[in-house]
C-alpha cells in the first residue's frame, strides 16, 4: 500500500551560496536536514540528507543545546534545532560553500552521537577518468569511470570501477555496448586508501593525506569545534577527503599508463580489480553486454 504525498509542514534556510543551500524542514513524521548542491555540469539539483523521525527531534535537539553550549528556551522544538542549526553555520562548522557532501558529513556524525534512529542518505559520485567522443555527440564512446556510493555503506557495490565500451556499431543498426566492473563495499575505503598511498612510485597524494586514516584521530571538519569534548572515532572521519585521496590513486594508474582507454575490453577493469584483491577488500567483478537497433 503507497504512502500518501507527505507535504512539508515549516522550512528554514540555514546559509545560501551561490546553487549551494543548507536548509531544513519539518514534515509531519520526521525532521529533514538537506544539503543541496547544482554543479554547473547538472540540470538538477543534488541533495543529500539527514533525517531523524519527528519523535526523537527533541533528541537531536537537547543533544545539539548540550554540545553548542545553548540554553533551551521555551520554543517549539524545529525552533531549537534551527537555532542550533544556525549557530553552527555562524561558528563556520557548516558552510554551503565547502565541497560537497560535507556538511552532511558533520551533520550525519552529530546525529549518530545522538543516539537517534537518522536515515543517511547521500547523493552518489559519478567521476569520469578519462573519456573519448565523437565530434558532435556529448556521449563518450568510451570511458573509465569510479562511483562513490556512501547511502548503505556494507553494500558490495558502494566503491565501483567501470569500463564502458560503445563499439563501431554505436550510431549504426545493432549498435553494441559492453561494461566491465569491479566494486568493493564502501566500508572498504580506508584500506583501499591506504593500499594506493603505498604503493612504489605513488605520486604525492592530496593535501591531507599524511594526516591520519580512519579509525585514528582525524575528525570531521568542525566537528571538534561544534561538539566540544566529544569523543572522535570511525564515524568522524570526513569520508570526502578518502575519496579524493582513492580518486587521485586510481588516476595514478592512468598517469602511468597501467590503464588506458586504448585496451581492450575487460582489461582494464582486471587490472583495478587486481589492486583491489591486493588491498585484501571484498571485490566482485562483472561484465555484460547488449545491443539494440536504431530507428
Amino acid at each position: 500500500m503507497s504512502r500518501a504525498f507527505e507535504g512539508p509542514l515549516w522550512r528554514h534556510e540555514c546559509a545560501a551560496a551561490g546553487a549551494s543551500k543548507l536548509y531544513l524542514v519539518r514534515y509531519e513524521s520526521a525532521f529533514v536536514f538537506v544539503e543541496q548542491h547544482q554543479p554547473d555540469n547538472y540540470t538538477f539539483a543534488v541533495r543529500s540528507i539527514v533525517r531523524v523521525p519527528w519523535e526523537e527531534a527533541s533528541l537531536l535537539a537537547e543533544h545539539l543545546e548540550r554540545r553548542l553550549g545553548l540554553v533551551p528556551g521555551g520554543a517549539a522544538v524545529e525552533e531549537r534545532l534551527a537555532a542550533c542549526f544556525d549557530a553552527m553555520v555562524a561558528g563556520g562548522r557548516l558552510s554551503p560553500d565547502r565541497r560537497m557532501f560535507s556538511s552532511w558529513s558533520v551533520v550525519a556524525g552529530w546525529a549518530r552521537a545522538a543516539g537517534v534512529h537518522a536515515v543517511l542518505d547521500r547523493h552518489s559520485r559519478y567521476e569520469t577518468l578519462a573519456a573519448t567522443r565523437d565530434e558532435g555527440i556529448e556521449d563518450p564512446r568510451h570511458h573509465l569511470s569510479l562511483l562513490l556510493s556512501a547511502t548503505h555503506p556494507e553494500d558490495g557495490r558502494g566503491i565501483r570501477f567501470g569500463e564502458h565500451h560503445s563499439h563501431p556499431g554505436w550510431y549504426a543498426i545493432n549498435g553494441t555496448t559492453y561494461q566491465a566492473t569491479v566494486s568493493a563495499p564502501y566500508s572498504s575505503l580506508p584500506a583501499l586508501v591506504a593500499y594506493f598511498e603505498a604503493l612504489p612510485g605513488a605520486e604525492e597524494a592530496l593535501p591531507g593525506a599524511e594526516e591520519a586514516l580512519p579509525g585514528a584521530e582525524e575528525a570531521l571538519p568542525g566537528a571538534e569545534e561544534a561538539l566540544p569534548g566529544a569523543e572522535p572515532g570511525p564515524d568522524a572521519t570526513d569520508p570526502e577527503d578518502l575519496e579524493d585521496r582513492l580518486l587521485h590513486g586510481v588516476l595514478g594508474l592512468l598517469r602511468t599508463g597501467e590503464i588506458t582507454l586504448g585496451l581492450d575490453p575487460g582489461v582494464a577493469r582486471d587490472r583495478v580489480a587486481a589492486h583491489f584483491e591486493a588491498a585484501a577488500v571484498p571485490t566482485t567483478r562483472e561484465s555484460e553486454s547488449g545491443g539494440w537497433t536504431s530507428y
